[in-house]
């Protein structure tokens, strides 16, 4: 190669280096500004005008036949993360009853650190009038609210609660997460500060939980029953409708389906929740001495009587077990002791739900 050849060579490469910092240096401005601008417009439209913008600026870096391609690209990919995000928020709303009765690991965990305890591992007072917290109270209140861990893990609570329609059954779903962290060590104070936290980042100051009168006295198991009403409500309309059945032309047997199967889903959930949290709730408040051996049997015979008819019990004693199913593995022993508590719900063969249609969803079409 020729010394006229390599300084030609490097007069291109010069040229080819100054064309592309002309581009970047005028697009710079203009998508630089459209960015700081774009920070100003508030919610999702400001997101997705700040995603545009810095996509364009990236682009705009390339060489001109791949420009097209990378804001393609880009946009494409922030459309799939928005689509994603939209249909799991519709999930978590879907479920959203069901979320707030549940304690995670996670969720407890985050709580454990945050109040400096170790909470017990279970088996298988609201704030002085209406919202009002002294300033103690609510400084540890916002304190918790600005935990990662809190916005983390409780989310799908948050999301939950501030779509709840039904107050009273929103109330009964708070109840049932702070028996549950009552049982597992958590002092009323705490339950409190964790409930009222969960319940104003949704904006649902107008539910009351009286954390310390979760104690399954006769006035306690009254005012449960009455919130849990809402749940076997939407329970027992979502079992009674949508049941579809047709007579397989191969077999000529009869197959069943639901129309409604995501909100019998949900609907199944959302009370199978309540009871199991209530139920391990008021098994490990026993187990440390907060209520006596007749307050643990009155939850029980309370729980026991939420439905009436024995097929209906099956079905919400079938979906609690699950969970115990893949925690416990093959530790059988475990899911019969937490069974046998439920030792009322055991069906009864004759009920007429029971040997109805009602059961036989093992059958749906993996179609439908």
């Amino acid at each position: 190669m020729t010394a006229g050849q390599i300084i030609q060579g490097e007069n291109q490469r010069r040229g080819i280096r100054g064309r592309l910092s002309g581009m970047a240096g005028g697009a710079t401005g203009p998508l630089m500004a459209a960015s700081i601008a774009s920070s100003f417009i508030p919610g999702q439209l400001g997101q997705v005008a700040q995603t545009i913008s810095m996509v364009g600026f990236a682009a705009s870096l390339l060489p001109p036949q791949f420009r097209l391609i990378a804001a393609g690209a880009g946009l494409a990919y922030f459309g799939f993360k928005k689509f994603k995000g939209a249909m799991q928020e519709a999930e978590d709303r879907l479920y959203g009853l069901a979320n707030i009765a549940e304690v995670t690991k996670e969720q407890t965990k985050t709580l454990g650190e945050f109040f400096a305890i170790v909470p017990r591992k279970l088996p298988a007072q609201t704030l002085t009038g209406p919202g009002v917290a002294t300033s103690a109270q609510q400084q540890r209140i916002n304190k918790l609210r600005t935990d990662k861990g809190f916005q983390k893990e409780f989310r799908k609570d948050i999301i939950g609660l501030r779509s709840a329609t039904d107050t009273r059954a929103a109330m009964s779903q708070l109840f049932a997460k702070a028996t549950v962290l009552r049982g597992q060590g958590f002092s009323s104070a705490m339950v409190q500060t964790i409930i009222e936290a969960i319940k104003q980042e949704a904006k649902r100051t107008d539910i009351f939980i009286d954390i310390k009168s979760i104690d399954f006295s006769k006035q306690s198991l009254e005012k449960l029953t009455s919130t849990q009403s809402p749940l076997v409500k939407n329970f027992n309309k979502a079992l009674n409708t949508g049941l579809k059945a047709s007579v397989s032309p191969a077999t000529g047997e009869l197959v069943e389906w639901r129309t409604n199967q995501e909100e019998f889903n949900a609907a199944t959930k959302a009370l199978a929740n309540n009871i199991n949290s209530i139920a391990t709730g008021a098994a490990g408040m026993f187990e440390t001495g907060v209520i006596g051996v007749q307050k643990y049997k009155n939850a029980f015979s309370t729980l026991t009587s939420t439905l009436e008819d024995a097929g209906d019990k099956q079905i919400i004693l079938n979906d609690i077990l699950k969970r115990y199913d893949k925690q416990l593995g093959t530790n059988t022993s475990k899911i019969t002791e937490y069974k046998g508590q439920f030792r009322d719900w055991e069906t009864d063969r004759k009920s007429t739900r029971l040997n109805s249609s009602h059961l036989k969803l093992s059958r749906m079409p993996s179609s439908a």
